[in-house]
């Protein structure tokens, strides 16, 4: 059965309005949707939580039937009934992101309207934008600090969130990193404070002194995350 869907035209409502500092963290990974409608013809699926291989499938037959009418955005929405998406399964969270990734011709929009924790993160990342409102929130990849950590997932989520913007994924993962901003290519990059001697090496300047995220805590990017050196971009 495909997943649920909503009309074909995409509507922003004034609750996925984005408070500054907000843009600007999610700048670091993906550019932010814009809030009005555009009049392109696109597509609404929900995400059931936790993302399983049949909640995959199911998505993936979806935006396969959406695609035969050439739309040209997919919304999709990660919190279902505004629940909680947690999924701790990495296999199908990988499946549905490199899917996600891999359709080029379709601006995809995450959309996320309360919590997306553990590897639902993973298929957000994948997604070209991401729009939240006011109660949404993602991270908390590993929720557990003391839990070992696979480097095999780390390698993947590093891939998908890009050279420039990998630190803060992992600081998702790991409370120990300590996520810095510089510059390079005249564009922000960050970078765990424990790799700013291969990063300068790398050609990244103007770094700045203090920390955009500090060590001590698994992140969750929301409305609350107050960062002035984040905010300084």
């Amino acid at each position: 059965m495909s997943a649920p869907t909503r009309p074909s035209k995409l509507v922003f409502v004034p609750e996925l309005l984005l408070v500054p500092f907000v843009l600007l963290l999610l700048a670091a990974l993906f550019p932010v949707a814009a809030q009005e409608p555009t009049g392109d013809e696109g597509q609404f699926i929900t995400i059931g939580s936790p993302i399983t291989s049949e909640v995959v499938n199911n998505v993936k037959s979806t935006v396969e039937s959406a695609r035969s009418r050439k739309i040209t955005k997919i919304v999709f929405d990660f919190n279902p009934d505004s629940r909680e998406s947690s999924s701790p399964d990495f296999g199908p969270c990988y499946d549905l992101a490199s899917y996600i990734r891999g359709l080029h011709d379709i601006v995809t929009i995450g959309y996320v309207h309360n919590k997306v924790k553990r590897h639902s993160v993973m298929p957000l990342l994948a997604c070209k934008e991401i729009v939240m409102s006011s109660a949404g929130s993602f991270g908390e990849i590993e929720p557990d600090p003391s839990a070992p950590k696979d480097q095999g997932q780390i390698t993947l989520y590093r891939n998908m969130a890009g050279e420039a913007r990998a630190a803060i994924v992992l600081k998702m993962i790991d409370p120990n990193v300590e996520v810095m901003e510089g510059r390079k290519n005249n564009a922000a990059y960050y970078f765990d404070r424990r790799e700013q001697a291969q990063a300068e090496a790398a050609g990244v300047v103007g770094i700045k002194p203090e920390p955009v995220l500090p060590r001590g805590k698994v992140e969750m990017l929301n409305q609350d995350t107050r960062r002035d050196s984040a905010c300084a971009n």
